[in-house]
This record gives C-alpha cells, structure tokens and sequence, in this order.
C-alpha cells in the first residue's frame, strides 16, 4: 500500500454568532445531539460542549508533496480516494476518537470505478417545499466532483467506542431510527472500505451492487449539475441557491432541498431541480446536456474592478473566474450587506491566484466588490502544531515548491498551488474569518483573518477607520 495525502479542509460550523455574543444554530436538535454525541449516555454534556466543527478534506494516494511539480501516484493498481470526516473543537484541534475516511466509490457503488474529489458540505432544510425560514436545518448533504457534480444526502453520527459498554448497560439508543437516510451505515471494521472510528456515517443503499460510470450515474439521481466549483448559500429571505459561477457573470439558480419523510431512493426522493431533464452528452468532448425549467439568474456587475494591483497573469483557459469557495455574511461600506466568497484562477504555468468577491445577499446577487489576485502562503514555523506535522521534518525549501508570478506589482512567490477549499465565521468571535486550503495538493493548512482586513482589500483601502 502507498501512503495517503490529506489536504483540501472544508470547515463546517455547528453553532453561529448572535449579536449578543452568545452562541445560537440553524440546525435541528436531534441532528446536533447526533453530531456531538449528545444523544448517547456515553458521552457528557462536557463532551458533546467540545464539538464546534465538522471538518472535511481530501485523503488520497495522489499528491504533489514533491520537490518536484508533476503529479505522483504510487505504483498501485489505481488511485484511492477517500473522504475524511473529523470532528473539531473550538481551537480547530481534532477531536480523539471521532475521524473517518471513506472511499466513497467503493461504498456507494461497490466498485471503484468514479474518482470522487474536492468534497464540501451543506444543512438544509427538508421537510416542505413551504417551509419557513425559522425551521431548523434538518440534512447533510455530501457534494464532490467526479468530472461532473454529485450530491448525496447522508447522516453522520458520533458513536461511543465498540468497547466501551459492558454486558451490564443499558442498551444504548438507536440514532438511526430519528435519521431521514434510510441505508446500511459504512462499516467501521473494514479497512477496504474506511478507517477511523467513532463516527457512524450513512448513505442510501440504491445505487450499490450496479456498475455506474460518468453520465450513467449522473443521470440516475444523485448528479447535481455539468461540472465542477459549486457552492450553496442561502438569500436574505432563506432560499436556498447554487451558486454555478462567481464572476464575469454572477450565475446562479434555486435549488430545492423539499423532500418527503425518508431518503430511500435517488430517483424518487431527490429532486433538486423539479422539471429538468437530463440528456446524454452533446458529443464525445462536450458536458452533460442539461436543460432546467427556469433560468439561471446572471448578475451584473455594476462597473466593479479589481480593488488593487496584481499580477496580471495569463489564464490556463478562456474561462479567468473559477469557484473556490463561499460564502461568509459581512457589512462593508458601513452598512451594506454582502456575502463574501472566494474565486480562483489559474495561469498557464498552473499557478494558482484568487480574488475575495461581494454580492448582494438578494437575487439577482449582483457583485459589487472585488479584490486584487493574491496567494496564500505555505507552512511556517510559528504555525500552531507545527513540530507534529510531518512537512516540519523536510528543509524549507522543500516544503513546497514556490513559484515566482511576475506581474504589474512586481514579483510574488506563491506555492505551485494553494486552494482554498472552505470559508466560514470563526465560532466565538464573529469579527474573524477562517480560510482553509491544501497547498500543493499535499497538505491542509488554515488561517484566522479579520473580517476588517477583507473589507479593506475588498474596497482597495490601506486602512479602516474603526467604529466603537
């Protein structure tokens, strides 16, 4: 066996701020207690206290911790991907004994015949397609890419370890039973499978034992849509919306999280466009032929330039803006209310830049900020847990690979690559924001930056006068 590579971190928030400084959430209790624990006598209300985060990243054979630039895979018969779900405390410090990772190819299909990547997870709310806003969030949802988008609804669960009760206890509940998803959970003892412990995870059982490959599985319910770079949020009224591009223009389109009691099947209970229809592909080299009922919205971009200079780099592609990641709310301008999220764009020589974006929170989302290209930097001495990560034991220099990007400003060095895979308010203080990344498709690493400082970068200012 080769090693496994874990990097591209997405960090999913239990709780939220309030404006009194306490902490509230938009999820539904029984859910909660499932997460953290709560609902098993096993563990404490101090236990399930600890829990803050859900994390999500990308574990895999392939990586780029080289040295050198090209892609490596192990000499393996073929490439194992798998997605590590974690737990974390309010510190972003992992959780003992509550990780797993899946090869989700080989659980949900029984062969590994997709390479599901770049995982990312959302909450909504299920229960009616009238439901009001004030309802809590009732479903997970697991969205990857495997050439195109694909999403599953699935549970996760902490459980007790297999040890931990004796002949003498009580028989402990059964968290499937207040479940929607309706399947047979991911075994914990089968390293083909997963490993880890100390979460139970979920997923239908419709799709198992069927040899499914590209527009096969994509058409029998769980694709989401052609490609790839999509991100959820919610309106200011609570409606729910794909996000299919960041800019150039703003595209997005409603989707719909109503479903009925129980999650059995892909193709009767999942529906997130009502009235479109899924063809085959319009040639060999082409996408998904898709057509939905109602149009995507596409947003202008009232004359918004980029806020300062930067490298003005030669796109990979035509296509300059890609999706990396969104969103966190935030007020510039004083009192304007935007949502905030991050693009990419990648050079001819593959380096990887991004942009912070804002949008009005109300449909059509029209854009009206955005920065500069930047990159962000790779591991670092003073970075907390340093010494314990096995990156720590090489030479600087071969830590990463860094890549010099000439442009209008001058010279930057940035790693070969930096993807931002996950945005989100920090629990606790809701002046600050957290941006994870993978750098070099080889590591996850994650900064604290201060809403203050993106509005700054986002209206092109070197300081903000600050409001008591």
């Amino acid at each position: 066996r080769s090693a496994l590579y874990d990097y591209n971190p997405v960090l999913f928030p239990l709780y939220q701020n309030d404006e009194n400084g306490t902490l509230t959430t938009d999820l539904h209790s029984e859910l909660l207690d499932r997460l953290t624990g709560r609902y098993h006598p096993y563990f404490s209300d101090a236990d399930a206290d600890r829990v803050k985060y859900l994390a999500l990243s990308r574990i895999t054979n392939i990586h780029l911790c080289g040295p050198h630039s090209p892609p490596f895979m192990a000499n393996d018969k073929e490439t194992n991907t798998y997605v590590g779900i974690s737990l974390f405390d309010k510190n972003l410090q992992p959780i003992q004994g509550a990780d797993t990772a899946i090869n989700l190819s080989k659980w949900i299909l029984e062969k590994n015949t997709l390479n599901f990547m770049d995982f990312s997870i959302h909450s909504a709310r299920t229960s009616s397609a009238k439901q009001s806003v004030l309802l809590p969030k009732d479903q997970l949802f697991l969205m990857t890419t495997a050439s195109q988008a694909y999403l599953f609804p699935f549970d996760i669960v902490r459980v007790p370890p297999a040890d931990s009760l004796d002949d003498n206890t009580t028989t402990p509940p059964n968290p499937q039973k207040s479940t929607k998803v309706k399947g047979t959970p991911v075994p914990m003892n089968n390293d083909a499978l997963s490993y880890g412990t100390g979460l139970q995870v979920t997923f239908m059982d419709d799709l198992r034992g069927r040899v499914h490959k590209g527009s096969g599985l994509f058409h029998l319910g769980p694709g989401l849509e052609a490609g790839k770079n999509f991100h959820f949020f919610e309106s200011s009224d609570g409606t729910p919306y794909l996000e299919l591009w960041p800019r150039g223009p703003h595209r997005t389109r409603p989707i719909n999280f109503a479903t009925g009691d129980e999650y059995r099947s892909y193709q009767q209970d999942v529906d997130y466009f009502p009235g479109s229809i899924r063809g085959g592909r319009t040639s060999r080299k082409t996408r998904l032929n898709v057509t939905h009922p109602r149009d995507e919205l596409r947003s202008g971009e009232k004359g918004v330039r980029d806020s300062f200079r930067s490298p003005n780099f030669v796109p990979q592609e035509r296509e300059l803006y890609r999706g990396t990641a969104c969103c966190v709310d935030m007020t510039i301008h004083g009192n304007q209310q935007v949502k905030v999220g991050i693009l990419h764009g990648v050079s001819q020589n593959r380096v990887y830049l991004s942009q912070f974006y804002a949008f009005l929170p109300t449909p059509p989302f029209e854009l009206v900020a955005a920065t500069g290209w930047f990159c962000l930097g790779h591991m670092r001495e003073e970075d907390i847990g340093f010494a314990s990560q096995w990156m720590s034991q090489r030479i600087p220099a071969n830590r990463t690979a860094p890549t010099s990007v000439n442009g209008r400003s001058g010279t930057i060095n940035c790693a070969h690559i930096s993807f931002i895979s996950g945005i989100t308010e920090m629990i606790g203080n809701g002046d600050n924001v957290i941006i994870s990344y993978g750098v070099n498709d080889c590591y996850s690493r994650s900064i604290i930056v201060l809403k203050k400082k993106i509005e700054m970068l986002l209206l092109g200012q070197t300081t903000i006068e600050r409001t008591e």
